[in-house]
């Protein structure tokens, strides 16, 4: 039997690399760091084909702007949970303890970065549903690994 300390020890790396993997995953689907980065010093430009800045900039182009990066962050945002739930419950039924215990980190780690990233647009009651969620798995799971039953 592997001692219960380097599985964690291991897990580690497994659970930041999941995250990291996650959300360049969904930055690339959603190109959201080119919208990101058509932000620059709070004043919204336009960036043509090439990725260059265009100069002038309409307020029309600056409203298709924001509303881009906003469906842009939502379908991140959807991508980052439904891998982390994915992560979550591969973890919980795998029984190697290493990729067991960093998938479950890497998977609570990536609900809880998507869902810091998104915190303000996400409504009042959905935030105290995701904290209730959030507060149940995370006793459960305590429970869980603690007492040995699995």
């Amino acid at each position: 039997m592997v001692d219960t300390r380097y599985s964690l020890i291991m897990a580690v790396p497994i659970a930041i690399l999941l995250v990291f993997l996650a959300v360049k995953l969904s930055s690339y689907v959603t190109n959201v760091n080119k919208y990101e980065d058509a932000y620059n010093e709070n004043k919204w430009v336009m960036l043509d084909s090439n990725g260059k800045i265009q100069e002038t900039i309409t307020e029309q182009e600056k409203m298709i702007q924001k509303e881009n990066l906003k469906k842009a962050r939502t379908t991140q945002f959807i991508i980052l949970i439904i891998i982390g739930v994915i992560a979550t419950l591969s973890g919980m039924y795998l029984n190697l303890p290493a990729p067991s215990y960093g998938l479950i980190a890497g998977g609570v780690l990536t609900l809880i970065y998507s869902t810091y990233n998104n915190w303000k647009e996400i409504k009042e009651h959905s935030q105290l549903a995701i904290l209730t969620a959030a507060f149940v798995s995370v006793f459960g799971l305590t429970i869980k690994y603690t007492t040995g039953t699995k």
